[in-house]
């Protein structure tokens, strides 16, 4: 197979470096070669040359993935958002959208989400962050006073319908976003308050918002049911942190359950078939301070998988040893996959199906590299079975790794894709998702750390790059 590159955006030329090297088949190793890879590389070079893909979601009808992605467009560091529609079969960037704040301020990517229809894209960002210089350093800092933005653009031209922003009195940041047609649920957090709005999906009139105090971590995606909306956001006590699950009437934003679990972080949540929701939560206990007194430093002791009737009543509960990433359902099969970081270093990527009846684990796989850790699974519905994206994160050893596992537990194929920097640093998956003629598309950010930097802040080296993988077994 041959690989092409496309660009993200055509706006910027790559790098000639950024070309990935020609694909060969390696059996059991590296057995799926890419159709085609898109890099974003804005090209400014130094501690500026940071551009990080966010999240993606991809249409299997229209044959389009879109991709949010955060993109320096000037040596200050400031930053706009980018959300670009790519042909799922070429890479070829069918539109760009740039969602950007006032110039010279630092824009964050947030997330991306399909109407059911498909006809409308609709992508949130915290926009409008005053940036501060520090003298001598090649980075900016970013003040906390930008806006939770949602924008509503038209699936095939890009064109953008309408515009919502909320700014609480001390600014919000922007978490995730879900449509369920007539509703798109917005989450976000503001002066330690989780938020979660809700727009008329047609005209972006706002119809109502829910608050959730104290609030320490940025709530995820929300879960559009059909009994209402589940949502997800870390409180804290004064003695430890508190994964609070709480379900809200779409129609009126009434609080319907709540349900808590100590001691932990959230991770995920999905939709169940009868109205209910799955949940994850990973371990989160404060177990002391840093040596200068910074701050509160967390451990994860296993996690915990649950899932939870209409009314939030716990049907089955998991606990688990190792570190929940993600989680996944396909309500057309009924079947619930999960994947998790495994043991000490090297670290394994685990998958595990589960009845989404009784959480008995129906089979266990795992990806495994002796050289490097395998972080960030992120997970993604393909015909016959299920795809696991993660990032090998080792310098000198360091590629996204992709392998799609059929129903019985078993690797169909494996692909690593690494860019032709020497020096990359590691992959970070931003999502996945695979179009009605089976090609899968993934999204990640890469990483690298050019040799003559080896310093504490050469991380900020990174491209955003999307894969592109044919169909079959």
């Amino acid at each position: 197979m041959r690989t092409t590159v496309a660009l993200i955006a055509a706006l910027l030329l790559p790098a000639p470096a950024a070309a990935a090297p020609p694909c060969v088949d390696v059996p059991r190793w590296d057995d799926r070669c890419e159709e085609w890879v898109g890099v974003y590389d804005s090209g400014l070079g130094g501690a500026t040359d940071d551009d990080r893909a966010a999240d993606a979601a991809v249409d299997p009808r229209a044959g389009r993935a879109y991709t949010i992605a955060e993109v320096h467009v000037a040596a200050d560091r400031s930053t706009d958002v980018v959300v670009t529609a790519l042909d799922t079969a070429t890479g070829r960037a069918r539109w760009t959208r740039t969602l950007a704040g006032p110039r010279g301020t630092g824009d964050r990517a947030g997330a991306v989400a399909l109407a059911p229809d498909g006809g409308t894209v609709y992508a949130v960002a915290t926009t409008g962050r005053t940036l501060y210089h520090d003298s001598g350093q090649p980075w900016s800092f970013e003040a906390d006073d930008g806006a939770v933005s949602t924008y509503a653009l038209d699936a095939r031209t890009g064109r953008v319908r309408w515009v919502a922003r909320h700014r609480g009195p001390a600014g919000a940041t922007a978490g995730g976003v879900a449509a369920d047609g007539r509703r798109v649920y917005v989450t976000g957090i503001s002066d330690e308050t989780a938020l979660l709005l809700a727009y008329d999906a047609r005209t972006g009139r706002a119809a109502w918002r829910r608050a959730l105090t104290p609030a320490s971590v940025l709530p995820g995606d929300p879960a559009p049911t059909d009994t209402g909306v589940v949502w997800t956001v870390a409180t804290r006590t004064a003695a430890h942190a508190v994964a609070a699950y709480a379900g809200v009437d779409a129609r009126t934003g009434r609080e319907t359950w709540r349900r808590t679990f100590e001691k932990h972080r959230p991770v995920a949540v999905a939709a169940a078939r009868d109205g209910g929701a799955y949940v994850a939560a990973r371990g989160w206990d404060p177990v002391g301070t840093h040596s200068a007194g910074a701050g509160v430093v967390y451990i994860a002791p296993g996690s915990t998988v649950a899932r939870l009737d209409p009314r939030g009543r716990v049907a089955w509960q998991q606990a688990r040893a190792d570190t929940v990433t993600a989680l996944l359902t396909d309500p057309r099969e009924d079947r619930l996959w999960v994947t998790a970081e495994s043991g000490r270093a090297p670290v394994r990527a685990v998958v595990d199906e589960l009845d989404p009846a009784t959480s008995e684990r129906r089979w266990s796989a795992e990806a495994f590299d002796p050289r490097a850790d395998l972080l960030g699974g992120r997970l993604a519905v393909v015909p016959g079975g299920v795809a696991l994206v993660t990032g090998a994160s080792n310098r000198g050893t360091s590629y996204c790794l992709t392998t799609t596992i059929d129903h019985e537990g078993l690797a169909r194929w494996t692909a690593r894709w690494s860019s032709a920097y020497a020096d990359t640093d590691g992959c970070r998956p931003a999502g996945a998702g695979v179009d009605s003629a089976g090609r899968l598309v993934v999204v990640a950010t890469a990483t690298y750390v050019p040799a003559q930097r080896r310093d504490a802040d050469a991380a900020n080296f990174a491209d955003a790059v999307a894969l592109g993988y044919p169909a079959g077994a």
